[in-house]
């Protein structure tokens, strides 16, 4: 367990990091933890930092362009 926090202080250590879900933090912990290579971790939070972006710019409700540009962010081949 002592693990899992340690690696989820890690990635809130990050200030770009912060307005992450904490599953996401979990998420990126167990992975670290389980020896996924930095370079694939790295790429997911990017992935997750844009979908997030994506989300909190668009105000509920949402219309289907806002729909379709959060869907594209948060998919991970999305640039």
């Amino acid at each position: 367990m002592g693990q899992l926090v340690d690696g989820m202080d890690a990635f809130y250590k990050d200030y770009r990091n912060r307005q992450l879900e904490v599953g996401w933090a979990i998420q990126y912990a167990r992975d670290s933890i389980k020896g996924k290579p930095a370079q694939e971790l790295d790429a997911e939070i990017a992935l997750w930092r844009r979908c997030s972006a994506a989300d909190k710019s668009h105000p509920m409700p949402r219309n289907s362009e806002d729909a379709a540009g959060i869907s594209k962010a948060c998919t991970p081949d999305a640039k």
